[in-house]
């Protein structure tokens, strides 16, 4: 390719915007699928059912009776292999950031120690 044919390329900043319509979700479960061209992430919400009717017997029965809750998705992501490394990337700094900065995980498990003790 001669030097004159090159398409010319500039860096610009991104400038990241959130509408305000923008809702913000508590994901609390997850499904990664993939085929040989994309990764697709699924965030789902799942809510605790609601028992509140009767005697402990009643709700204890209402919560055998139950057989599936309903996760709904509340996000979904497609991404190319290329851009889910660099997500992963990204994650895996941001969580290290994280825990050179919090004790989070050590006071996790040092409560869980304290329990089954």
């Amino acid at each position: 390719m001669s030097e004159e044919s090159r398409i010319p390329t500039k860096r610009v900043s991104v400038n990241h915007v959130y509408p305000e319509s923008l809702e913000t979700k508590v994901p609390n479960h997850f499904v990664i699928q993939h085929d040989e061209e994309t990764f697709t992430l699924s965030f789902f919400e799942i809510r605790q059912p609601i028992i509140l009717e009767g005697n402990n017997s009643e709700k204890l029965a209402q919560l055998e009776a139950l057989t599936e809750v309903d996760a709904k998705c509340v996000a979904r992501l497609v991404l190319t292999p290329s851009r889910m490394y660099n997500f992963i990337a990204a994650v895996q700094e941001n969580f290290e950031k994280f825990e050179s900065k919090t004790s989070f995980f050590d006071d996790a498990e040092e409560s869980k120690n304290n329990e089954s003790e």
